[in-house]
C-alpha cells in the first residue's frame, strides 16, 4: 500500500544515523483514527539490529501465525519497538498519505515527497491517476 515516486536514500539516513527502526506513526494519518501507534507501511532499519523482525518476515508462515493471535502486524510491533523513529516527525513531506496530500493537490505528491502510502482505503490499484500510473508498477 505503498508508492515509491522518489529517492528512499533519506529513509535510509534516518534509520542509520539514528541506529533505530523507523516507521510510520498513526497520529497524522487520516484514514487510522488512532492515535500514538504505527503503521508499517514503511520500515527501514539497519541490520543487524531488529533481527527479531526480519527474522519474523522472513520465516516461512511466521507471519500468518502472529496475525492469528494479534489483530495486525502493526499491533506486534507497537509492543517489540518502544522506541521507533517516526518517519513524519523525522522527516517531514518525506512520506506522504494519498487522502490528505495528494488528492486534494489535484492528485500529485507534495515535490518532495519520496513515498505516497495509502492506509487502508483506498489502495492504489484502485486509483487510477497519472500519478500512480507512473509510479505504480
Amino acid at each position: 500500500d505503498t508508492v515509491v515516486c522518489g529517492s528512499l536514500e533519506p529513509l535510509a539516513a534516518a534509520a542509520r544515523t539514528s541506529g533505530a527502526l523507523a516507521t510510520l506513526g498513526t497520529d497524522d494519518l487520516a484514514n487510522e483514527n488512532r492515535r500514538g501507534g504505527y503503521n508499517s507501511s514503511v520500515l527501514a532499519w539497519t541490520a543487524p539490529g531488529f533481527v527479531e523482525v526480519w527474522e519474523l518476515l522472513a520465516e516461512p508462515h511466521a507471519y500468518a501465525a502472529l496475525t492469528s493471535v494479534v489483530y495486525k502486524f502493526d499491533h506486534w510491533l507497537e509492543m517489540l519497538i518502544s522506541e521507533a523513529v517516526v518517519v513524519q516527525d523525522a522527516l517531514p513531506g518525506c512520506c506522504v498519505e494519498y487522502m490528505r496530500d495528494v488528492r486534494p493537490n489535484g492528485e500529485a505528491p507534495p515535490p518532495d515527497a519520496s513515498v505516497v502510502c495509502f492506509p487502508l482505503e483506498p489502495k492504489p490499484h484502485d486509483v487510477r491517476t497519472d500519478f500512480v500510473k507512473e509510479h505504480w508498477v
